[in-house]
Order: C-alpha cells, then sequence, then structure tokens
C-alpha cells in the first residue's frame, strides 16, 4: 500500500486498485468591516448601555467572590494560602456558573425572560452573602456557594440576547459590547472596591461587592419595561 499527495486541490489515497480523492471546498474572503464597527457608542447610550451596566454590577459579585474570597479565608479565617478549601470553593462556584449559564437557557422557555434574568440576580444575592456569615468548609457554605455561581450566571446568556434583540442591525457588537464592557467596567468597580476596603474591611468590601446584584436586577428590569417587545421567551 501506498500512499500519493497529488500537486492539486485535494488529496488522494492510492491503493492499487482504489482511489479516493477529497476536494478541498472552495474559500471565500469575508468582507472588511470597518474596526469603528467593532465599538458603537450609540448603543450604550440606548437599552444596551443598561444591560451592560446591569452586568456589570453583576460581574463585580463574581469578581468579588473569585479574587477577594481567598484572601478572606486567609485573613479572616486563618487558612494557609495553599490550603486545598480555597480551590474548592473556587472550582464549586466556577463550575456552578457554567451551569447556571444552561440552566438559563432552560428556564426562561418556560418563566419568561423578565422573570428569570431579575428573579435569579434578586435571589443570588441570598447565598452570596450567605458565603460570608457560613463556617468555611461546611456542607452549608459549599451549597452557599454552588447557589452563588449558579444563579449569578443564569442570566448571562439573557442579557446576550435581549442585547441582540435591541440591535437587530448590530447583533454581534450589541452582544459584544455587553460582554466585553460589563467586564471592564467591572474591574474598574472593583478596584474602587478596594478603597472601601482600606476604610471597613474585607469582610464589608466582599458585602457590598455581593450586594451589587440588586441594583442590577433593578437596571434589567427598567430595561425590559421600556422595552417590552424583548421580554419574550
Amino acid at each position: 500500500m501506498s500512499t500519493v499527495i497529488q500537486p492539486f486541490f485535494g488529496a488522494v489515497a492510492e491503493d492499487r486498485s482504489l482511489r479516493v480523492v477529497t476536494p478541498v471546498p472552495d474559500w471565500e474572503p469575508h468582507g472588511h468591516r470597518p474596526l469603528r464597527t467593532l465599538f458603537q457608542l450609540r448603543l450604550l447610550r440606548g437599552p444596551i448601555g443598561g444591560l451592560t451596566l446591569a452586568s456589570s454590577l453583576a460581574s463585580v459579585a463574581f469578581v468579588t467572590f473569585t479574587s477577594s474570597l481567598p484572601m478572606w479565608l486567609v485573613r479572616e479565617h486563618g487558612l494557609a494560602t495553599d490550603d486545598a478549601l480555597i480551590g474548592w470553593s473556587l472550582a464549586a462556584f466556577s463550575l456552578a456558573a457554567g451551569l447556571g449559564s444552561l440552566v438559563g437557557g432552560v428556564l426562561t422557555p418556560r418563566l419568561g425572560r423578565r422573570t428569570t434574568l431579575v428573579g435569579s440576580l434578586l435571589a443570588a444575592a441570598v447565598p452570596l452573602l450567605a458565603v460570608v456569615g457560613l463556617e468555611p468548609g461546611g456542607v452549608p457554605f459549599f451549597v452557599a456557594a454552588i447557589l452563588a455561581g449558579a444563579l449569578l450566571y443564569v442570566s448571562n446568556p439573557i442579557n446576550v440576547v435581549i442585547a441582540q434583540d435591541l440591535a437587530p442591525d448590530a447583533p454581534a457588537t450589541a452582544a459584544g459590547m455587553v460582554l466585553g464592557v460589563s467586564v471592564a467596567v467591572a474591574g474598574v468597580l472593583y478596584v474602587a472596591l478596594g478603597w472601601l476596603q482600606e476604610i471597613a474591611g474585607l469582610g464589608t468590601r466582599m458585602v457590598v461587592g455581593f450586594v451589587l446584584v440588586i441594583p442590577a436586577a433593578a437596571v434589567a428590569l427598567g430595561v425590559l419595561w421600556r422595552h417590552p417587545e424583548v421580554d419574550r421567551t
């Protein structure tokens, strides 16, 4: 048996009596789009801006958990910096967040966008705040961490879909702005919380970061009230 590669657009496998040709599909270059289409400021001045703000506030809660919780466990509970509990806590929270995104896609057709988005953000405040008051490492602590991650990310795919519906002429740009700008804004807000930590302590910083899911829910609710056409299953 021998394999022969022919110098034309296709791969030929030759076996004395059998020849198979796999054609390479035609390639057509995509049209070039101006760089300014990647970021359209006009979108932020409308309801997309509201969704971006809501997503930013919710992202602060996520960053607060993943960044402040390890310091809190070390400083307030005396854990070693390489204690396995820190890794398990972050893993439980992050894995649950990924699952929450999938759950959001399942619940939305049944409950509606507004109920699922706003309800999940409001509900997330309970386990987030419970984490601060529970003994680390116990079953209740991990249950709270899992619920917090899942509920916090239920709204993530819904925000993207609503943004795309609000900007039918630029759905990819709208979704990218909601996801990208919200992360940037969340980073700035988290730095601002660092100043609060210097004044009131790490625990207070965490509580404030977690509580931001409530105004996030209020902002998202306001957007959906003003644009009921996107509040559908």
